[in-house]
């Protein structure tokens, strides 16, 4: 029973996850910026406290258009990871294999990523309709999806060795 109950929460976060994937590509261009420079700012305030960046640094918005784009690309990254580990443990749970869940999770997040691609083409704003920034976002989140997966496999892997040592 609790193996279930867990396997219900794993399945429940990958289609929120799913969820907020989609609300965040439904933004405006507007919303998006704004979203992303709040981001960037938080980013550079830690900075700031860590004394990794000059003092001031989140408050410059020279600073927060140079890092921007760069934070941009990263959420990308970040959440296809999350995407695919939550699809990778949903299937974990459900009793896959561990390669038969990499390659669902693999296949399933692509296909997520190119869909959520189109979906942002037709939001003012959002796509410049240049395909290959398109593909260059999904090229982004299938590196997301591979870190993920390799991270996930060696851990099985691992877990397994120490199963096999017990």
């Amino acid at each position: 029973m609790k193996k279930r109950k867990i396997s219900i929460v794993v399945i429940a976060l990958a289609g929120i996850w799913l969820g907020v994937i989609f609300f965040m590509s439904s933004q405006t261009a507007a919303d998006s910026t704004q979203m992303s420079k709040t981001i960037t700012r938080t980013f550079l305030a830690v900075g700031e406290k860590a004394g990794i960046v000059e003092e001031g640094a989140s408050t410059s918005n020279e600073l927060i258009s140079k890092y921007d784009p760069d934070t941009r690309k990263m959420a990308h990254v970040i959440m296809y990871f999350l995407l695919a580990s939550v699809i990778f443990a949903a299937l974990w749970e459900l009793g896959a294999n561990k390669n038969i869940s990499a390659v669902i999770s693999f296949f399933a997040s692509i296909c997520i990523a190119v869909i959520d691609e189109i979906n942002q083409m037709s939001f003012t704003g959002r796509n410049s309709g240049v395909v290959s920034e398109g593909i260059a976002d999904i090229y982004r989140d299938a590196s997301g999806i591979g870190i993920a997966l390799v991270i996930l496999l060696v851990l099985r892997a691992v877990k397994e060795i120490k199963n096999r040592k017990v």
